[in-house]
C-alpha cells in the first residue's frame, strides 16, 4: 500500500506535468530554461517513484511527456536524475583568456588523486604555438580542489609548427606508450597551412616522453610522428587509445574528417610493434564493420 509520502510525490508529479505540457504549447525560446529544469523535477520523480507505481500507471501520468524528458518503460528503474550544471568548480579555470581544449584527468604526480591538464592555443600571434594548461589536484581524490593553473609545466613545451602553417588545436592524450611506468603524452595537432586559398588542414601526431618519474613528471622535447606514425594531410584527425585487437599493447581508433570533400571515415591504427617499443601501420579505414 502507498504511503502518504509517495501519494504527495504522485500528485507532485501528475502538477509538474501538466505544468510541462502547458510550456511546451507556448512555443517559447525564452522558456528554454524553465522548460530543462521542469523536466528535471519530472526525471528525479519519476525516479523516486520508480517500483512504487506500476509502469502502465507511470504511462498514464506521464503521456507524451516521456518521449520528451527520455524516460523509458522497458526499465523505468533505470531513470536518472541529475544536478544543474555548476561553472567551473573546484577552482578549475579558463587558463587566463587564453583557449583551452582536449581537457585530460590523470594522476600526473602519482600521489592518489586526478590532476587537470588542457591543450591551450596562445594567441599571439601566427605560429605562436600551442601549450599546455596544468592545475594540480591540491585536495584528494573525493574532494578535489584545484590549484591556480601553470603553463607548460614538467618541461612540457610549446609545439609550433613552422610557417606556413599555424597550429590551432591539440587534442592529447595520456598513455604509458613506452612501458615504463609513467605517463607519456601523445597529442594530435590540428594545424592549417595558410600558403594558398583555400587553405589545407593537416593533422600531426606530436609525442612527449616522460623522462622523469611517475611522482616527478619530466617531459622531453616533442617530436613529430614518432613510432612510424605520419601526417595525415587535409584532415582532421583524433583518436583514442587501447589494445584493440588484445594482442597487449597499444592501438588507436578514431576518425577523420576530410576537409577537401567532408567526408568522415573510422581510423584504425594498429600497433604492430610491442607495449615498450610501439611501431604503427598507416590508418586502416572503416574496419571492424564499421561503416
Amino acid at each position: 500500500m502507498e504511503n502518504k509520502h509517495y501519494s504527495r510525490k504522485q500528485r507532485q508529479l501528475k502538477y509538474l506535468v501538466k505544468q510541462l505540457n502547458n510550456l511546451l504549447k507556448k512555443a517559447d525560446d525564452n522558456l528554454k530554461l524553465e522548460i530543462r529544469k521542469m523536466a528535471a523535477k519530472i526525471k528525479y520523480l519519476v525516479s523516486q517513484l520508480s517500483g512504487i507505481i506500476n509502469a502502465n500507471r507511470m504511462k498514464r501520468i506521464l503521456g507524451t511527456i516521456a518521449l520528451v524528458i527520455g524516460v523509458s518503460f522497458t526499465n523505468t528503474a533505470n531513470a536518472q536524475w541529475f544536478a544543474y550544471p555548476i561553472q567551473d568548480p573546484f577552482n578549475l579555470q579558463d587558463g587566463n583568456d587564453n583557449e583551452v581544449n582536449s581537457p585530460e584527468f590523470a594522476d600526473i604526480d602519482n600521489d592518489g588523486d586526478l590532476d587537470y591538464l588542457s591543450g591551450e592555443y596562445i594567441y599571439g600571434g601566427f605560429g605562436y604555438g600551442l601549450g599546455f594548461h596544468y592545475q594540480e589536484n591540491i585536495g584528494n581524490a573525493t574532494n578535489p580542489n584545484f590549484a591556480n593553473p601553470t603553463i607548460n609545466p614538467f618541461g612540457l613545451t610549446a609545439y609550433s609548427p613552422a610557417l606556413p602553417e599555424i597550429g590551432l588545436r591539440q587534442h592529447h592524450k595520456f598513455i604509458d606508450l613506452d612501458n615504463d611506468g609513467d605517463f607519456d603524452i601523445l597529442s594530435n595537432v590540428r594545424a592549417v597551412d595558410i600558403s594558398s586559398y583555400p587553405y589545407a588542414w593537416n593533422s600531426h601526431f606530436i609525442y612527449y616522453e616522460n623522462i622523469g618519474t611517475p611522482s616527478n613528471p619530466q617531459f622531453s622535447t616533442p617530436t613529430l610522428n614518432q613510432f612510424g606514425l605520419s601526417t595525415t594531410p587535409n584532415s582532421i584527425v583524433y583518436t583514442t587509445l587501447g589494445d584493440i585487437d588484445g594482442d597487449g599493447d597499444t592501438d588507436m581508433l578514431g576518425f577523420s574528417l576530410n576537409y577537401s570533400n567532408y567526408a568522415t571515415d573510422f581510423l584504425f591504427i594498429e600497433n604492430i610493434g610491442s607495449a615498450s617499443t610501439p611501431n604503427y601501420t598507416a590508418p586502416q579505414l572503416n574496419v571492424f564493420g564499421i561503416p
